[in-house]
């Protein structure tokens, strides 16, 4: 994944639902990238580009979700392991989530866009603060959040791709 290609900083508003779609907001970029069922959408520079998961295992954000929602519904640990190997520390009021996902086989490992992502989650508030995604190189890419709310409802618009320029 391009985004991945070098190290990056951005702040912006993170969305997730029950359903398992993802949403970044940058406002001070207007930009954004999407994850809603097996389709990718990424809006940078007015463009937007959707690509499309062909196959199990190459969901770049699958194991990302199903980690989110077994954590916050409370799931052991043997069925965590089932999907990404999960790791745990404490320090300063944070709690950070490693993990590392489980390919089923060789041909999902290559085709892996991320080795590992580690998410810090503030254990007063239950807000996620920041998510950091390794590629296989070591690069990361940093995601900085705010404005978290837990089982709110959302805007319709959260998942539509915004700042598109017109053509």
């Amino acid at each position: 994944m391009w985004a991945l290609s070098k190290d990056t900083q951005l702040k912006g508003t993170f969305y997730y639902n029950k359903k398992g779609s993802l949403s970044m907001v940058y406002d001070t970029s207007k930009e954004m990238l999407l994850a809603v069922g097996n389709d990718f959408t990424m809006v940078k520079n007015g463009r937007k580009r959707t690509v499309k998961a062909q196959a199990n295992g190459v969901n770049p954000y699958k194991v990302m979700s199903e980690v989110f929602a077994m954590v916050y519904a409370g799931s052991t640990d043997a069925a965590l392991k089932s999907v990404a190997e999960v790791t745990y520390g404490r320090q300063s009021g944070n709690c950070t989530i490693t993990a590392t996902p489980r390919p089923a086989n060789g041909k999902q490992a290559k085709r892996a866009m991320y080795s590992k992502f580690v998410a810090t989650v503030n254990m007063k508030t239950g807000e996620v603060s920041r998510i950091v995604i390794y590629d296989k190189s070591g690069s990361h890419m940093q995601y900085d959040f705010s404005s978290y709310a837990y089982d709110t409802k959302l805007a319709a618009d959260v998942f539509t791709p915004k700042f598109v320029k017109k053509k």
